[in-house]
């Protein structure tokens, strides 16, 4: 009897173990399937306008959406943070790139609320474009929820008209950062004014 209840014990502690593993299995699948549901990796808006904004530079310019847009035949905007951007710090070096084209102006936008961690991550990263400070993520939460996309780097690529082009969010795979510049290139011929 005795040895019969320890099995039936045993058994009892495998099943619980197998279910939570199996429950655990499940809700892994579940984030995975949710991840790749919110990441829309090109979702194109055309003929929406950007919302204006103004924001200062790390050495306290001040910006204006409509100012940026209307010097540039396209401009891209590159909404990121320092705190959730992994993917940023690979896809920078495209990023870099499509500026020393000169095809769009390229402009970031970084959410940071530490004003000198910024400027040092900044001066660090050698990016050459000017970055904008949306240090109450206002403007970069406002985009984002317009879109319903919540992820970052988020790059929203924006015609002198101030007709959205192209909303192109994070590139998961690193081997597929260069994909935007032939984006780009694509809409730009595409595009009508």
């Amino acid at each position: 009897m005795k040895k019969y209840s320890k099995t039936l014990i045993l058994s009892s502690i495998i099943i619980i173990l197998v279910l939570l593993n199996a429950t655990l299995l499940y809700q892994n699948y579940q984030l995975k399937k949710d991840k790749k549901d919110n990441i829309k990796e090109v979702v194109i808006t055309k003929g929406s306008k950007l919302k204006y904004f103004s924001l200062k530079d790390i050495d306290g310019r001040n910006y204006t959406s409509e100012n940026i847009i209307s010097e540039n035949d396209y401009t891209l905007f590159i909404l990121f943070s320092l705190y959730d951007c992994p993917s940023c710090l690979m896809e920078k070096i495209v990023w870099e790139e499509i500026h020393k084209m000169n095809k769009v102006k390229v402009m970031g936008i970084v959410s940071h609320d530490d004003e000198i961690e910024l400027k040092s991550w900044i001066e660090n990263s050698n990016l050459s474009f000017t970055t904008l400070h949306d240090k109450n993520e206002k403007v970069t939460e406002f985009i984002k929820k317009q879109h319903n996309i919540n992820v970052t780097p988020l790059k929203i690529l924006v015609a002198r008209s101030g007709e959205i082009v192209l909303i192109n969010a994070s590139q998961q795979d690193p081997n597929r950062h260069r994909e935007l510049i032939s984006i780009i290139d694509s809409e730009i011929q595409d595009y009508k004014y």
